[in-house]
């Protein structure tokens, strides 16, 4: 597949795929079966972990103190701290990840940073 980007301010994302083999197709419907195992609350669980060992625990980021709030300590530079997005998607087809992506990407650009943070 191929992705591009076109416009101004919120530019759409354009995916492009080929037709897949009857291989392909065989081991995306074994992955669809596979992510209906997925748990939201789980990953968000061991992600928010991952933040708290690597990125916390190791200051990683000077700026993140804690799995919920980042961007501490930048408010003299016109930053405020914020929530920070965890989403999730239940996908392991490229295509719905980049589409996923995509739409937190332009989640983050149309909300107030003190809600939402990276």
């Amino acid at each position: 597949f191929s992705v591009s980007v076109l416009g101004n301010g919120f530019p759409a994302l354009i995916i492009e795929t080929e037709k897949r083999t009857d291989e392909e197709k065989l081991l995306a419907e074994a992955h669809r079966t596979l992510e209906t195992t997925f748990d939201e609350a789980k990953t968000v669980s061991a992600l928010k972990s991952f933040i708290n060992r690597v990125v916390v625990n190791e200051n990683m980021c000077p700026y993140t103190k804690d799995a919920d709030i980042s961007a501490t300590g930048l408010e003299m530079r016109g930053v405020g701290p914020g929530a920070v997005g965890y989403r999730f998607s239940p996908t392991t087809d490229a295509c719905m990840v980049m589409s996923s992506f995509w739409n937190i990407v332009c989640e983050m650009m149309s909300v107030p940073e003190d809600e939402l943070s990276s």
